[in-house]
């Protein structure tokens, strides 16, 4: 076998059992949970920085405050990966994801509500970008890693990954766009309504589970 050829074969292993919907949730979550880690890292600083130097700040000053709100992002992200992770061992992985893209979708679409960067508003949304961020991850992650079956496993995770790339490249072309066409908090409210789009799908399966669970 040809290597592009396997990698073909391993796609379609991948492809295939997405007729699993847990697995096709994960694949969604894939797209999902990396386009909230893109929309962070390319457009978070980048927004801090041109506000801050349409308030008359120096570059270096401008850099520095955008830094440090990246920074608190981050600093939120580290307790946030040990919450989540505990809280995945007690409930459903689904019930899990759903919750994560909840908070995720609340800090992403909160600041579009900020209207300055130096008022306490400012604070908490880093704060809670950085909780969003993390739990919609690794739920996402967790998930991919129950659904995928013993057999193709690697498939499944490849794909996991696959998709993920995809929702780089989405938050890159069309986050870029509405930075630039729209507004600089645009990214993150389109992000923010894709957590709640995978948010209500994640509650359609629970529920379509606990129908067919209680019809056996």
């Amino acid at each position: 076998v040809t290597k592009k050829g396997s990698y073909f074969s391993t796609l379609a292993i991948a492809f295939k059992e997405a007729r699993n919907p847990r697995v096709a949730l994960a694949y969604t979550a894939g797209v999902v949970s990396r386009g909230d880690l893109s929309v962070v890292s390319t457009f978070f600083s980048l927004w801090l920085f041109n506000e801050a130097i349409t308030m008359e700040m120096s570059r270096a000053e401008a850099f520095k405050l955008s830094t440090g709100f990246y920074v608190m992002v981050q600093a939120f992200a580290i307790p946030g990966a040990v919450l989540i992770n505990f809280f995945i061992d007690k409930v459903d992985r689904v019930m899990a994801l759903a919750i994560a893209m909840f908070i995720a979708a609340c800090g992403y679409l909160y600041l579009g509500f900020i209207d300055d960067i130096f008022s306490n508003k400012m604070y908490f949304g880093a704060a809670l970008l950085g909780l969003g961020e993390i739990f919609a991850n690794i739920s996402a992650i967790s998930l991919i890693g129950s659904a995928a079956p013993a057999k193709g496993r690697g498939a499944v995770i490849g794909g996991f990954s696959f998709f993920g790339a995809i929702g780089i490249l989405l938050v890159a072309s069309i986050g870029g766009y509405l930075f630039d066409n729209v507004g600089p908090t645009a990214p993150f409210t389109m992000v923010g309504f894709a957590n709640v789009s995978l948010f209500i799908l994640a509650l359609f399966l629970l529920f379509f589970e606990h129908k067919k669970n209680n019809s056996n």
